[in-house]
């Protein structure tokens, strides 16, 4: 997570690569392994294989720094990947069982315990998924529970570690169901699908944003909704910045269903979230993709299937309220697309699976410009090295953009002074290889060329020409050009024309 080990899967094993040459450093043995999930803080990694003897321990928790087993927890239904998840720093990590969540803190691995000591899980019934929150020093877990006989499905938010039932929400005749926590705040994006009474809008979708405050205690909500479906959604990584969403609607007129991307942001002169629509396009595309700065955003169509315009980006640059629409390239067939996490570029990536002869990857500027272009055979993943969290805070960040000016001349007359410095040395060094070659080489050559003046005189039948008995003088000459404009009539469109010619 934080780039410092690059993770191997092995046949019986997860290894840990890292230094300046990305040798093994790190090794967990662990029989038919499946896949692991390392901690934010990187502290930590759990392991799981794919064994289906229920008696083995198919999950365990390692400490990376010891590479010791600290917990192992028995095989049950579903996929551990999805089912164990970390918490925004490592401090705690959860466990997705039939009718519960199981919290446990770390270094410890004990269980999340109760206001009265008591070790236990937090029952929910029907609970289908759960979500950390990834705000810095924030731990609230979001779930919800689909829907029985007697109860509609409901979205509920535990603040943690005082496990208290923070918000509950009723969704209403729900189909599926996402949840998207912000990567900055406390901020939640609930999107789900649900039926209407009505058949020919049988496919509707709608956005929840919920924004909670812990010391207040306050919630505050807004709703977008569209009929149809969402198929792809994107928090814009700024503290106070808005969203993105691809969404198709129910079959139009033309048989065909059409696409949509919103680009939504929120008025900062109200306290409420309201939401304000920013941007909306109309265009084939599956995926939005936000800039980690905030400023870019990549809508592409990445589908899985072979269509004409699989590969087709639209790069835009957004700006307080306005949105720039920037270039449009486009790799064929391409299916993956990512920003590093600096900002600076953009990747596109076509997979073997698409084709030997296809598979390739490509590099962007932030504005669309294609940089670079590759071909391997044979590629099947691409990804950029992680980087640590900035330690400036998004205040800090603003002030040191608009600040760029004074440090921009400040530093330019600093590279200025080096290069002045630079460029003294190097005449410096220059002049002290003319004079080791003049000392060393031409000189003791210049000696021998004297020497042997008589013998090429007598060859030649005559003195030579020295150079030094001539005297050279150089002549100006002045010519005065005279410049006379003549008239031309063209005698195709009877239009007079002006020509200048020059007289010598």
């Amino acid at each position: 997570p934080q780039g410092t080990y690059f993770m191997v899967k092995h046949k019986n094993s997860i290894a840990l690569y890292g230094s300046n040459s990305f040798k093994k450093i790190k090794e967990f043995p662990h029989n038919f392994v499946l896949g692991a999930k390392i901690s934010p803080c990187e502290k930590w990694i759990i392991t799981y294989d794919k064994s289906e003897n229920n008696t083995s321990k198919k999950i365990k928790v390692w400490s990376v720094a010891e590479e010791e087993v600290k917990r192992e927890f028995d095989g049950i239904a579903g996929y551990p990947g999805t089912t164990f998840k970390w918490s925004s720093d490592g401090k705690y990590f959860a466990r997705l069982q039939p009718n519960m969540i199981s919290v446990y803190e770390t270094p410890s691995m004990e269980m999340l315990q109760d206001t009265d000591g008591i070790k236990k899980s937090l029952k929910m019934d029907d609970v289908q998924d759960f979500e950390w929150s990834k705000a810095p020093d924030s731990y609230f877990i979001a779930c919800w529970k689909k829907p029985d006989q007697s109860k509609p499905p409901l979205f509920t938010l535990l603040s943690l570690p005082e496990r208290k039932q923070f918000h509950t929400k009723t969704l209403l005749a729900l189909k599926s169901c996402e949840l998207i926590w912000h990567p900055k705040t406390t901020r939640i994006a609930v999107v789900s699908s649900f039926e209407t009474p009505n058949k020919k809008d049988s496919e509707n979708c709608k956005i929840d944003i919920l924004a909670f405050d812990r010391k207040k205690k306050h919630v505050i909500m807004t709703q977008v909704e569209r009929k149809g479906e969402i198929m792809d959604f994107a928090w814009q990584p700024l503290d106070n910045g808005g969203f993105s969403f691809v969404y198709r609607e129910v079959a139009s007129s033309y048989g065909s269903k059409q696409s949509y991307l919103n680009i939504i942001g929120f008025e900062q002169k109200v306290k409420n979230l309201k939401p304000l629509m920013l941007h909306e396009m109309r265009a084939n595309v599956t995926d939005c993709i936000w800039n980690p700065t905030g400023k870019f955003l990549v809508a592409a169509n990445y589908t899985t299937s072979n269509v004409a315009n699989a590969g087709n980006m639209y790069f835009f640059y957004i700006k307080n309220e306005s949105v720039y629409s920037l270039e449009r390239p486009s790799h064929g067939s391409a299916g993956f697309g990512e920003w590093d996490p600096s900002g600076r570029f953009f990747a596109s990536m076509v997979s073997d699976a698409r084709g030997r002869d296809e598979a390739s990857y490509r590099i962007y500027s932030p504005t669309g410009e294609t940089l670079f272009k590759h071909k391997i055979e044979s590629l099947h993943q691409f990804e950029w090295r992680k980087r640590p969290k900035t330690m400036l805070s998004e205040k800090e960040i603003e002030k040191l953009e608009s600040d760029y000016k004074n440090y921009r001349n400040k530093y330019k007359e600093m590279d200025a002074k080096v290069s002045e410095e630079k460029e003294k040395e190097g005449k410096e060094q220059l002049k002290d290889k003319i004079d080791l070659f003049m000392k060393n080489y031409l000189q003791p050559k210049l000696i021998i060329y004297e020497e042997q003046r008589p013998q090429r005189e007598a060859i030649l039948g005559h003195p030579e020409i020295n150079k030094d008995n001539y005297k050279f003088e150089e002549i100006a000459i002045e010519e005065i050009v005279h410049e006379e404009v003549i008239k031309y009539q063209s005698l195709q469109n009877k239009n007079l024309s002006l020509f200048t010619t020059t007289a010598l």
